[in-house]
């Protein structure tokens, strides 16, 4: 048998072919020699030009996962000009395949991101579908000070917004969603906020962990207006960084507005969260004298329905189906350890309270919507999904149809029981 393996001609050529390729192989530079490995993108405004920072992955031996990344940046008129010299200045192209986030400063919210958006989507470089963040400061200075500090955050500010979006009712931006509404001219979306604050306990913050092992390079900012960039560090140690519920609300490619945690509690409602704690106030039954009962959402299931009145106004009804949990009693005299179960304390007369404060936070939130012409809840796609010929002739007796979203009707239809 392997006198005729050796005597087999085909053998031979496959085993000649391999020891040509072996060598290159193995002398063939890394593809990190010529490409950088852009994890997130930091836009800002530096007088009349673009900040343009880029979060790095730079692969060394012998170093932790923190160590290895770093932040650069450059300046330019564009986006594109910025890019090109911190591409010269590195001497890499910025790969930005693996690019899962994108931060901008609230000062190019407010202008406008179309232009942005234009060279992103442009680049066929970009990974499809980053997240989206504002934050109210400097992009450079988050990515700088998130890169330093708890490693399980130092890949990307993924995980702050993630977490934004479970608890604090907000939604969760990606790219995508951002251009389909921009380019769409309909709906409005919400956009996660993550900000650097002194010394705060508010929201979900995470201390920074500096320690003097920065070096040299911190608190350095050797960036020319030349756009040459430098590799930076940042020392923040009384900084946090946090989620504290804050979200910007773009309508197109605008930032119109800066809401609190409360102020979108009833978008969150009506759209994508599912879990929360809700505080009723004053809460008196057969059970209970002026009690703050702490409730948390466990489970929540909801649809919706389109429909038009009698006099051909659209109406959009939110049917929320609550499974909820009672954490805490608190009132004089009562021991919380004494609370036999969720299911009677549920009374008739709380459950009530509870309706009462969801209708509450979406009638808020709705008038927001209102007042910026704002339709988070997408609830003109609807029609036109579900009821095209009469929101077809809806919109042909509008004089203005820029005000269609203005004359829907909403209602609340809300059950609540307890987890089984």
């Amino acid at each position: 048998m392997t006198k005729k393996l050796l005597s087999n001609k085909f053998i031979w050529v496959f085993l000649a072919f391999m020891l040509l390729l072996f060598p290159v192989a193995l002398d063939k530079a890394p593809q990190t020699r010529d490409r950088a490995v852009v994890i997130g993108i930091g836009l800002d405004k530096k007088g009349d030009e673009y900040l343009f920072s880029t979060k790095i992955l730079e692969p060394t031996l012998n170093q932790g996962f923190a160590q290895n990344v770093q932040v650069y940046s450059a300046t330019g008129e564009n986006c594109l000009q910025a890019m090109q010299k911190l591409t010269t200045d590195l001497g890499k192209i910025s790969g930005l395949s693996n690019t899962s986030v994108v931060v901008i400063c609230e000062d190019i919210a407010k202008e406008g991101v179309g232009t942005i958006f234009d060279f992103l989507i442009r680049s066929d470089r970009l990974n499809d579908n980053p997240i989206f963040i504002v934050t109210k400061k400097s992009a450079k200075q988050l990515l700088l000070d998130i890169s330093k500090i708890d490693s399980s955050f130092s890949l990307s500010l993924n995980s702050l917004s993630k977490y934004n979006g479970v608890e604090v009712n907000s939604q969760l931006a990606t790219m995508e969603q951002l251009l389909n509404n921009y380019y769409g001219g309909k709906t409005a979306t919400l956009v996660a906020q993550i900000n650097e604050r002194e010394k705060s306990d508010d929201g979900i913050a995470v201390e920074n962990q500096l320690s003097n092992e920065s070096g040299g390079d911190s608190g350095q900012d050797s960036e020319s207006q030349s756009g040459s960039s430098q590799k930076e560090g940042s020392d923040t140690a009384s900084k946090t960084i946090e989620n504290a519920g804050d979200t910007s609300l773009f309508v197109g490619d605008k930032q119109v507005a800066s809401l609190s945690s409360q102020q979108i509690r009833g978008f969150g409602a009506c759209l994508t969260a599912t879990k929360g704690a809700y505080t009723l106030k004053n809460v008196s039954d057969e059970n209970l004298k002026n009690a703050d009962v702490v409730l948390t959402v466990k489970a929540k299931h909801s649809f919706v329905t389109y429909d038009f009145s009698k006099s051909g106004n659209p109406r959009v009804t939110y049917h929320l189906r609550y499974e909820v949990q009672i954490e805490n009693i608190i009132q004089k005299n009562l021991n919380p350890n004494n609370i036999a179960s969720t299911k009677s304390y549920l009374t008739k007369t709380m459950t009530n309270k509870f309706k009462e404060q969801i209708a509450s936070d979406v009638s808020k939130s709705l008038q927001i919507a209102r007042e910026y012409n704002a339709d988070v809840f997408g609830a003109q796609d609807g029609f036109e999904k579900f009821k095209p010929k009469k929101w077809a002739e809806y919109l042909k007796n509008l004089q203005d149809k820029t005000d269609a979203f203005k004359n829907i009707d909403f209602f609340l239809d809300v059950q609540v029981k307890t987890m089984t």
